[in-house]
């Protein structure tokens, strides 16, 4: 979740049920994300800062303006208020020790010479830089494939305009940088100073960001040989996520993968993507 310290509303910043399902609807036609009759909580205490701010006197007053006055700003903090910004590099460890042991380098040497990856829910830029250190890690390793990953071209979009400038900047924390990354990422990957570690350079350079809603068209992106959406469609109805999934399918060359999170899956939706022996069941391939 943001990692903002949530306000507690007041009376008057209660939301009734009626202007509950305004802005649930209002939400889910802006980004997708679907909220259940149960998380009107979420929604108060996520907007309440926003409703103090415009000075606004109750929910019903932000909703005439989301409706009649709405700004690209005002939308923006709207979307950053609801979406879930929380990450941690190589999340997931089983699917990235399979990415190390053997799918990279198998994905590096197939197909054509010059790779396109797309990370489709960045946030700040965790899963990406993961991916482009393990990458210059494994070209270490193998030194042939240098050039190969050199040439790779690196996407990472984010709905949050925000979260995203956080990406581009490439600076974290003590606490993020001890979430989920080893010591020789660290010492080999990162700039320190006194508070902050920063990606170093040659890496940050290689990921190329966009803000990106993934209810927009996603055509003019081109195609791509590796697409990650991980962690974030089980927050859409099943209405949006089938739409998704044809529409990340339709961007994928052929013998393309597109990597879920691990505990997500596309069971119950149409597809012609495919699970391949030996792979992970969050791998699925477009033949």
């Amino acid at each position: 979740m943001n990692t903002a310290t949530p306000v507690t509303p007041t009376n008057s910043q209660r939301v009734s049920k009626e202007t509950y399902k305004e802005l649930v609807d209002w939400i889910e036609r802006n980004c997708g994300i679907a909220l259940g009759d149960s998380q009107a909580y979420l929604v108060e205490t996520r907007f309440a800062p926003i409703i103090f701010k415009l000075h606004c006197q109750s929910f019903e007053e932000l909703v005439k303006k989301l409706k009649t006055s709405v700004t690209a700003a005002l939308k923006d903090e709207i979307i950053d208020a609801i979406t879930t910004n929380e990450t941690l590099w190589f999340r997931d460890p089983s699917i990235w020790k399979h990415l190390e042991d053997s799918f990279l380098k198998e994905f590096l040497e197939s197909g054509s010479a010059k790779k396109r990856i797309w990370s489709a829910a960045a946030s700040s830029g965790q899963e990406i830089y993961s991916l482009a250190m393990l990458l210059d890690k494994i070209s270490k390793r193998n030194p042939r494939l240098r050039d190969k990953v050199l040439a790779t071209e690196m996407l990472a979009t984010d709905v949050s305009k925000n979260i995203l400038d956080v990406a581009k900047r490439g600076r974290y924390s003590r606490l993020e940088m001890s979430r989920g990354l080893a010591e020789e990422y660290k010492n080999q990957y990162f700039d320190k100073d006194r508070l902050f570690s920063s990606i170093k350079r040659e890496i940050k350079n290689r990921v190329k960001f966009d803000t990106r809603n993934l209810q927009s068209p996603l055509g003019q992106l081109g195609k791509f040989d590796m697409i990650l959406c991980r962690n974030v469609t089980i927050y859409f109805s099943k209405q949006f996520r089938q739409d998704l999934l044809y529409r990340l399918e339709e961007s994928l060359n052929p013998g393309g993968v597109l990597i879920l999170g691990a505990t997500e899956s596309i069971i119950g939706l149409k597809t012609s993507l495919k699970i391949r022996p030996g792979k992970p069941p969050s791998f699925y391939f477009k033949d």
